[in-house]
């Protein structure tokens, strides 16, 4: 323990709770409005969409100056294809 009858340990563990409601509110943020945060670093998000009739996700990657590639439901980003005329 340490002085004063304080567990530091008490402390961190708290202010990680903290963090992880925080992170969770602003996730939830994300999730209600459509938006699908796949990875954090890098960012990786994904967007439902129609794209030529289709029921897609729109997705951009951290660094990517623009939006320019979809890919399905089941495929994730390794099926990526670029959207038509983007």
């Amino acid at each position: 323990m340490a002085a004063e009858g304080r567990d530091p340990f008490f402390t961190e563990e708290s202010r990680l709770d903290f963090m992880k409601v925080e992170v969770d509110l602003l996730i939830g943020n994300f999730e209600r409005k459509g938006v699908l945060l796949k990875r954090i670093r890098p960012g990786l998000v994904d967007f439902p969409a129609i794209i030529e009739g289709k029921s897609v996700l729109i997705c951009w990657q951290e660094g990517e100056e623009s939006i320019t590639h979809y890919h399905g439901w089941n495929d994730g980003f390794i099926g990526r294809k670029p959207i038509p005329d983007a």
